[in-house]
């Protein structure tokens, strides 16, 4: 059981990184058309969001490979889960979209 507690912090701070990065990433994307240097902003969000999954990786890694694997799991679930939030927002505004376009 001592062996297995690392292993599940590496895999939440992996999540939550995830979170950080992909929700990042969104908010970027939404932002984009109203930046007047949206080529910019996109290289200071992919420059921060990097930096702070890369720290993570290295914080919690610490030379010992099982737990960076954790972390990049936590990380990949974080992803899945990213995508299926953003495509039911997307859904949603897409549906209320064509509903106005046909009334």
């Amino acid at each position: 059981m001592t062996e297995l507690s690392p292993l599940v912090f590496a895999a939440f701070v992996g999540f939550i990184t995830g979170l950080i990065f992909f929700g990042g990433l969104w908010f970027t994307t939404q932002r984009l058309s109203t930046w007047k240097y949206p080529a910019v902003w996109l290289l200071i969000s992919f420059m921060v969001r990097a930096s702070v999954m890369l720290g993570a990786l290295y914080w919690v890694g610490k030379d010992h490979l099982p737990r960076m694997a954790a972390c990049l799991v936590g990380f990949l679930i974080a992803r899945v889960a990213m995508l299926h939030v953003t495509r039911e927002k997307s859904q949603e505004v897409s549906d209320s979209q064509e509903e106005e376009t046909c009334t």
